[in-house]
């Protein structure tokens, strides 16, 4: 069967136009200019996800946000298969846990996501579904934090974001090193996955 996954790519910003504090995503890709990206400096960066079952994904999604994130937060609703030990078994994470009963409770999972973050003393939060994948262009800014301090200094809380349906050929072989990026490079682009993922901490969002 077809692999099925969602990147949300932050391909955020034409330095020229902006409005109302976010970022405005141009007709073309524009890099950011040299001297604009400013200091790197120290900000915590905390992804949120929440999760039910994703053993088979999880591994993926640990490896990815490791490399853009200070912390991991996944709030688990019951998982039965191994989530719960893989999520604790890595050193960013920190698990949470909270019963629906074993029904999807949509609502239950968006309070999660509108105000956990308002109880933590993170910078920047990436708060996103355990099959998001957000992905800076490098061509834009080849780095994910020193692109945050740009939207710092410009006042930027919440980049725009483009959503992409992934689909490949089946699960790729986990080597236990690889990004799913790596393996995954087909798909479309969905705007009903384009949101604000990643937030300043002084956006009161409302997914």
């Amino acid at each position: 069967g077809a692999l099925g996954s969602k990147y949300v790519r932050s391909d955020p910003i034409d330095l020229q136009e902006m409005h109302s504090g976010h970022a405005v995503h141009p007709r073309g890709r524009s890099r950011i200019p040299e001297g604009l990206s400013g200091h790197r400096k120290f900000m915590k960066i905390i992804v949120i996800a929440v999760c039910r079952n994703e053993e088979k994904i999880l591994p993926w999604f640990l490896r990815h946000y490791e490399r853009l994130a200070d912390e991991i937060h996944i709030h688990d609703n019951s998982s039965t298969d191994r989530s719960r030990e893989i999520i604790t078994a890595h050193p960013k994470t920190k698990l949470l846990t909270y019963d629906t009963g074993g029904k999807i409770d949509d609502g239950a999972n968006i309070d999660i996501k509108n105000q956990y973050y308002k109880t933590l003393d993170g910078d920047w939060f990436i708060i996103v579904d355990m099959d998001e994948f957000v992905w800076l262009d490098a061509y834009i800014c080849p780095d994910f934090r020193e692109f945050l301090v740009t939207c710092d200094n410009y006042g930027i809380t919440a980049p725009s974001t483009i959503g992409y349906e992934m689909v490949g050929d089946g699960w790729p072989v986990d080597d236990g090193k690889s990004q799913l990026t790596d393996h995954v490079k087909s798909g479309i682009v969905d705007l009903s996955y384009s949101k604000h993922a990643v937030i300043r901490h002084t956006v009161d969002i409302n997914y």
